[in-house]
């Protein structure tokens, strides 16, 4: 029955669900279109006041490269990546709306893992090496940062974009100095504990200890772990990506235990209010039962993969660190950072903007209830995005 009613709704619903996840405020979605006319409306009304204005700085040198919204996909198949690296488990889509006034009426999509992409790129907006291949290199740096990140949390990406030294207006990738603050602190006191292990029989104290967990922090110089990942016996080669992967994951932990409880109210609701309020033929009351079912069975799926793996790291710390007993459970834990970075993001992602877009939808309702046919078409968004 699933099926009938997926083909015979599925222009209706991929319309709402294209317009629910570029309003989202999820780590899914970039708008640089948005950011960057805020920046050069900006700009003109400085020039208009007669102020000491200066060329807007756009995230792009490449000027039509900036009408974009980025969006992160699951990718229907992994992409493989080159040997020894992790499979994208997520596409980054380029997405070129045909209106920029109007952004939900459909535009050019563009994968970046797709053999084709450059060329598809410069068919549609003429970015081409040949123009200015300072400006081309400097623009391909940004796609690939983003294409490195499994999801666009501001803080991520701004990370990332520091550690390559890419320098962009604060306005893109936002974030108040406070949580950045609070963000860091968190991954720092995860990070001395493992450089104290690193450095044991060494001289200096807590000062070169904080020494040590500004060059992880930065990715400087990460020489000196490479004792701790000899110790793990995990590749020197890799040294980098590992501890970038599990920065990542401290961060994705941090993130995860402030938003349990929002995890857990869409859950509750799915238990006790998300039955229809009107009365509704036998067809449909079967229809939104299984796909009730579906999305119960994927929020608990994705809610299980999260808690396995935090599971795993916390358990692997504690008893390394904690406890200082067996390094095994770390080692095996660390060695596989880099795809739990990856898979990781992918799955809370999905789970905190199943959270955004049913809220939205349910909050002004008495008891979040709905009647059949929305509630239904909720539940067909909720399976397309999880």
């Amino acid at each position: 029955m699933i099926a009938s009613v997926r083909s015979s709704k599925t222009s209706g619903r991929a319309d709402r669900f294209l317009r629910y996840t570029l309003d989202s405020g999820s780590a899914r979605v970039f708008n640089c279109m948005k950011i960057s006319a805020q920046i050069s409306k900006a700009a003109e009304g400085e020039m208009a006041d007669g102020s000491d204005a200066t060329q807007p700085n756009l995230l792009f040198r490449f000027k039509d490269l900036n009408d974009v919204i980025f969006i992160k996909e699951a990718a229907e198949t992994e992409v493989a990546a080159a040997p020894g690296q992790v499979t994208y488990q997520v596409n980054t889509k380029l997405y070129f709306p045909y209106d920029n006034n109007n952004i939900y009426a459909g535009g050019q999509s563009i994968f970046f893992n797709e053999e084709t992409f450059l060329d598809t790129l410069k068919e549609h907006i003429g970015w081409d090496a040949n123009l200015n291949p300072d400006d081309y290199a400097a623009d391909l740096k940004i796609l690939d940062i983003i294409n490195s990140m499994p999801t666009l949390d501001p803080f991520l990406v701004r990370d990332k974009m520091q550690k390559e030294g890419v320098e962009c207006d604060d306005r893109y990738f936002a974030i108040q100095p406070e949580e950045w603050a609070e963000i860091q602190l968190h991954i720092r006191a995860k990070l001395e504990p493992m450089i104290m292990l690193a450095l044991q029989g060494q001289k200096g104290g807590q000062d070169q200890v904080k020494k040590f967990v500004d060059k992880i922090w930065h990715m400087e110089d990460m020489s000196d772990m490479v004792p701790l990942i000899q110790a793990f016996r995990l590749p020197i080669d890799k040294t980098e990506d590992i501890f970038y992967a599990w920065k990542g994951l401290a961060y994705y932990e941090f993130q995860y235990a402030r938003n349990q409880d929002r995890i857990k109210r869409i859950a509750e609701w799915l238990a006790t209010a998300a039955e229809p309020l009107d009365h509704v033929k036998p067809e449909q009351k079967q229809l939104l039962k299984e796909y009730k079912q579906l999305t119960k069975d994927k929020i608990k799926k994705g809610w299980s993969r999260s808690a396995r793996i935090f599971g795993e790291y916390n358990e692997s710390y504690d008893e390394l660190f904690v406890r200082k007993g067996s390094p095994a459970p770390f080692a095996t834990f660390m060695g596989n950072a880099p795809q739990y970075f990856w898979s990781l993001g992918d799955v809370i992602t999905k789970l905190y903007q199943s959270v955004e877009i049913w809220d939205k939808l349910t909050h002004r309702l008495p008891g979040r209830r709905m009647k059949g046919e929305p509630l239904l078409d909720l539940y067909m968004i909720l399976d397309d995005l999880l």
